[in-house]
């Protein structure tokens, strides 16, 4: 092949051969580039939905658009019949070449394994299953960009792609669910991410065997030697995540590749902070005070949409750090026997969980809470706070937990009854989520964030009539608030629901003046401005909004937007 000519695409070199193809090196000689032409190999004509899966992983690869997945040029058949994908070629290693120099450094594995992570994300959320995440699938570039490619085995929504009774995937990176072939989601490729994580810092995989057998049972019923024993400086809080990705009941696995950023993302905070306390990781069904640190898996289900847009990371931090300082002086609420030493104690903790929170160090943060909540566990503030925590970290069933704990001991607990409807609507539950909205504003009329998420889950019910009476009333009940823009904001969006774009631009516009730069109201202009047919101010809030917003995810889905747009 190399030295040939394929429609315009000159074989340059052979770069490797996998299970479902034949991968070159190749100049594409119509736009000058070079490219990754991989080709479905002969023997594989003959075999029952070969051509379908490789047809497959190229829709799959193609409908995603993310700075973490390799990008699909296009789909061909040569003049002699055969399939190929011309993919984008990136100079670099796969983590597989990485891992056979030695262990990866720490910080460098974390970084991977977030990338990864974010990739899986786009990928789940567009209902694509990889189903065979390992380091040969995952190349980083001479930049440090890590790029999941072969979406081959690839999983879309309900449709499955079988090589008659085998099941497809690499055997060292299977969940035991894919093992077993039982029914497969997203979670299978989150177990995979976490051998292949176990892998970058031990140095050798967490299950092995003389057969491939043997591997398969050691996955489904042995645990995992403790990533500690062959990588003595990794801290307990990586660990932990390790642990929470391997766990064998997908239903006590993460929930979704988002919660696995945010507990990544803990974790490099964990180095930073030695002394964090990390607890161990609370399984269903037990009380909740017993709570899961930082890095624990989140039992929801994966977000395939939903909300975005409610409260940015930065908003949670902000706004309910803010609301949860109303309840720092107030009484603890608990059992007689806690004494006013430990009250005291627990409120001190309480106060520096708050300054942790401000300078980003959430696993910090969390550790302190629970101390307080060991000392007072009646003390409702803190278990209102510890909600807010886990919001920020995306593990919502804990946030719920905890935020229901806040509530059962004072009724009136606003911020509580907030955060529980946030994380209900975050695990897919709406209408639960508005109750708990209203319970907020009932318990607190001065609770605006509620008012503007209330209007939220109203609009994703397809319900904006009723998000307008709700933000009109915040408005009038808090007019002088400073999360105005919010409610300006949720207007524009309501208005844009109702079918009234020129409507939408003011109240848009007037959010914009007290928020420059906040993304959702730029994205939402600017499919205001495109409505009316203002598509040159549209252009340029696109491009404002792409200037400002850092979040690699909600780009590639305003991108998308954008391009539905053209």
């Amino acid at each position: 092949m190399v030295g040939r000519t394929i429609k315009h695409y000159r074989i340059l070199a052979k770069l490797g051969q996998g299970g479902m193809g034949v991968v070159y090196k190749a100049e594409d000689t119509t736009l000058d580039r070079t490219v990754a032409l991989k080709f479905l190999p002969k023997a594989f004509h003959a075999v029952d939905d070969a051509e379908a899966r490789f047809v497959q992983e190229a829709k799959a690869a193609s409908a995603l658009d993310h700075p973490n997945i390799g990008t699909v040029h296009e789909i061909g058949r040569t003049e002699s019949g055969d399939l190929y994908i011309a993919m984008a070629f990136y100079a670099g290693e796969t983590l597989e070449q990485k891992i056979a120099n030695g262990p990866v450094p720490v910080e460098t594995a974390l970084d991977y394994a977030i990338q990864v992570a974010r990739g899986l994300e786009r990928a789940h959320e567009e209902g694509i299953i990889h189903r065979d995440i390992k380091p040969g699938n995952v190349i980083v570039t001479e930049r440090g960009l890590a790029k999941i490619v072969d979406f081959g085995l690839a999983k879309v929504e309900d449709v499955t792609i079988t090589r008659g009774s085998v099941s497809l995937g690499t055997v060292a990176y299977m969940s035991p669910e894919q093992a077993t072939g039982g029914e497969l989601d997203h979670r299978t490729d989150l177990w995979a991410l976490g051998v292949v994580l176990y892998e970058m810092l031990a140095g050798r995989r967490p299950f092995v065997g003389p057969y491939e057998a043997a591997v398969l049972y050691a996955a489904a019923n042995q645990d995992h030697d403790p990533v500690t024993m062959y990588r003595p400086e990794v801290n307990e809080i990586v660990s932990a995540v390790i642990d929470g990705l391997l766990t064998k009941d997908p239903e006590r696995r993460y929930g979704s590749a988002a919660d696995v950023v945010m507990a990544l993302e803990a974790a490099r905070v964990g180095i930073a902070e030695p002394g964090a306390t990390v607890t161990r990781i609370v399984p269903r069904g037990e009380t909740v005070s017993r709570m899961a640190p930082a890095a624990a898996p989140a039992a929801a289900p994966a977000a395939s949409g939903g909300r975005k847009w409610l409260v940015p990371t930065v908003g949670v931090a902000v706004v309910v750090l803010a609301a949860v300082t109303w309840f720092v002086a107030g009484p603890g609420l608990g059992a007689d026997s806690v004494s006013e030493e430990a009250r005291q104690e627990a409120r001190r903790m309480h106060d520096e969980a708050l300054v942790q929170w401000e300078n980003g160090r959430l696993s910090v943060a969390q550790a302190r809470l629970e101390r307080a909540l060991q000392l007072d566990p009646g003390y409702s503030a803190a278990w209102a706070t510890l909600s807010g925590v886990h919001i920020r970290l995306r593990d919502y069933l804990a946030a719920s937990d905890a935020a229901r704990q806040a509530v059962a001991l004072d009724s009136t607990n606003a911020v509580a009854q907030y955060n529980l409807g946030f994380a209900l609507q975050e695990t897919g539950d709406p209408d639960a989520a508005a109750r708990a909205y209203r319970a907020a504003i009932r318990s607190d009329q001065n609770q605006v964030l509620a008012y503007s998420a209330l209007a939220d889950v109203l609009i994703e019910l397809g319900r904006p009539s009723e998000a307008v009476v709700v933000l009109d009333e915040g408005r009038r009940i808090n007019p002088d608030t400073e999360y105005l823009f919010l409610l300006d904001k949720n207007r524009g969006k309501a208005e844009l629901a109702l079918g009234n774009p020129a409507g939408a631009l003011g109240f848009l516009g007037t959010s914009l003046q007290a928020m420059p730069d906040w993304p959702e109201t730029l994205a939402l202009l600017a499919q205001a401005q495109f409505a009316i047919g203002d598509r040159g101010s549209a252009d340029r809030t696109w491009t404002r909004y792409f200037e400002v917003e850092t979040d690699a995810v909600r780009r590639a889905e305003m991108e998308a937007v954008r391009g539905r747009m053209q």
